[in-house]
């Protein structure tokens, strides 16, 4: 009996020791993110990685530039919305409500995000995003402006 409880510890230990040795290691040209941008790993995009969102029915096109660079997981950042309608002119005075959820784990980002500033021409202060691990986010903004209301989606990945 022992010494076949041994022999499974080694054969265990052995297979650990495989797995770890053989594993892929991520290289930088297979570490790239959206549009082919590098996304170093550690949980983190560049602030500029999302392509502007235009909204579900056209009436809004909104650009999300994050403020810390690059976006990191587990740090509360902010980022600066730019909302226009669909014929490019900027929307000076929308509501606008920001969600944010992890699709593949069924949970949703452990802040809050608020509008907090319009700086006008457009431009809106987003505060309190924070991504607690890496992976593939969706970030929801409705925005509602001029009586009409639509909703941008954006998909980005962590990694």
């Amino acid at each position: 009996m022992f010494r076949h409880t041994i022999s499974l510890f080694t054969l265990s230990c052995a297979l650990f020791f495989f797995a770890a040795c053989t594993s892929p290691t991520a290289s930088p040209a297979a570490d790239t993110g959206m549009d082919g941008m590098s996304m170093p790993g550690g949980g983190s995009m560049a602030a500029d990685a999302l392509p502007p969102a235009t909204s579900t029915d056209g009436l809004f096109t909104v650009t999300a530039t994050s403020q810390m660079d690059p976006v990191t997981i587990n740090t509360i950042h902010s980022w600066l919305l730019h909302v226009q309608t669909g014929d490019g002119v900027d929307v000076t005075d929308a509501r606008i409500d920001v969600e944010g959820s992890m699709p593949a784990h069924s949970h949703g980002l452990p802040t809050t995000p608020q509008i907090t500033e319009n700086r006008g021409n457009g431009n809106y202060l987003l505060e309190g995003m924070k991504f607690n691990m890496a992976g593939s986010w969706v970030i929801t903004a409705t925005i509602t402006a001029g009586g009409q209301s639509d909703t941008a989606v954006f998909d980005l990945q962590l990694k």
